[in-house]
């Protein structure tokens, strides 16, 4: 089969997140480090081979199967076959199967073949809901048939969730066709600048062409409905955008009316995220301050930076295991670090004991 045809679960899955990353990885371009796919890759060997154990049916195991094993080893039509949706692949020369056409056959091993995603986070989101689908009709196109549900094994509790094939098969295939004309085309997607930039290996060279070309994504806030209608009044870069913020004038107000809370909410100038003024501070490399600040601290401000992770484990000490009281630091003999989730009320129990010997005034 022709490569420039397939589509590869780690493409679909990266077009998901960002269309750029995927054309990249397509045309086979290396990327300027290899840091958070090996980190992926590492995390991924460790969680899988023990969330495997999970794929069971009674008294049976069922098997996991790489994409290519499938015609091999359907040869039980009692138990399920899961395939691992990061090793399928999709072929644009094959005939696409319509999930309404499907017609279950429950004595034919090929309906058994169910689409697994095993996940390390605790958090799946649409991304992965998506990349079952994906899966799912990859299959389709070997066994004939489309699955009604995939499974997501995913957390460190091994949680099983079941994915309808059906509710997502429509984005699935609108990504799909994106991607084949991606492939067809000579001209590669708009460079867009996205959260997923922040874990993304391509992050120093796609920034650098944003730099570069002076792109409105540059503007972490801005939704890409505000960047199309910007680019409808012929706004396409940075410079464009900071030359149309104008600052608002404030309002004057009578001296027998200072006082008044009516006239202080009239006056109060409204904060808000404006995309100009931001525009402006990146054109010039400046920090602008909308109003006037004001600090008032009553007593010493104690800071706790504690890093954890999105499930709720603590990952790392706060601040290396010190807290900061504004000029002074009291050093943390005792070790704060815990993964244990029934240490962390200890553990803070701990903070605040520390917090207590900071004194309330210089």
């Amino acid at each position: 089969m022709n490569a420039s045809n397939q589509i590869s679960a780690a493409v679909f899955s990266a077009f998901v997140k960002c269309p750029t990353k995927a054309h990249l990885l397509a045309i086979g371009e290396p990327a300027p480090g290899a840091f958070f796919v090996d980190i992926e890759a590492r995390i991924s060997s460790m969680y899988k081979p023990v969330a495997k154990r999970q794929l069971h049916t009674g008294a049976k195991v069922a098997d996991l199967l790489e994409f290519g094993q499938i015609w091999c080893s359907l040869n039980d039509g009692t138990i399920p076959h899961y395939v691992d949706c990061d090793t399928v692949v999709y072929d644009f020369a094959l005939p696409q199967r319509r999930h309404e056409a499907r017609q279950p056959q429950e004595s034919s091993p090929s309906g058994n073949v169910v689409p697994v995603l095993f996940l390390p986070w605790d958090k799946p989101n649409l991304s992965d809901n998506l990349l079952v689908c994906f899966g799912a009709l990859a299959l389709s196109q070997a066994i004939g048939t489309l699955a009604d549900t995939g499974t997501l094994i995913y957390g460190d509790g091994y949680r099983r969730r079941s994915v309808r094939i059906g509710d997502h098969v429509v984005r699935t295939r609108q990504a799909i066709e994106v991607i084949r004309a991606t492939r067809t085309s000579r001209e590669p997607p708009p460079l867009v600048l996205n959260r997923h930039c922040a874990v993304c290996d391509f992050q120093p060279r796609c920034r650098a062409l944003a730099i570069e070309h002076d792109d409105l994504s540059l503007l972490t806030a801005m939704t890409a409905k505000e960047r199309t209608k910007c680019n409808a009044k012929g706004i396409f870069t940075i410079t464009q955008m900071s030359y149309a913020y104008r600052p608002r004038r404030r309002k004057r107000t009578r001296s027998d009316a200072e006082g008044s809370t009516k006239s202080a909410k009239r006056t109060a100038p409204v904060v808000r995220n404006d995309h100009k003024l931001r525009g402006l501070a990146l054109k010039k490399n400046q920090i602008h301050v909308v109003g006037a600040p004001v600090l008032k601290f009553e007593s010493v401000p104690v800071f706790r930076d504690v890093e954890g992770m999105p499930d709720g484990r603590i990952a790392t000490p706060p601040d290396n295991g010190s807290i900061a009281a504004t000029s002074r630091t009291l050093n943390v003999s005792t070790e704060l670090l815990s993964l244990d989730r029934s240490k962390i009320e200890s553990m803070f129990k701990e903070i605040q004991a520390i917090r207590s010997k900071v004194p309330s005034k210089e």
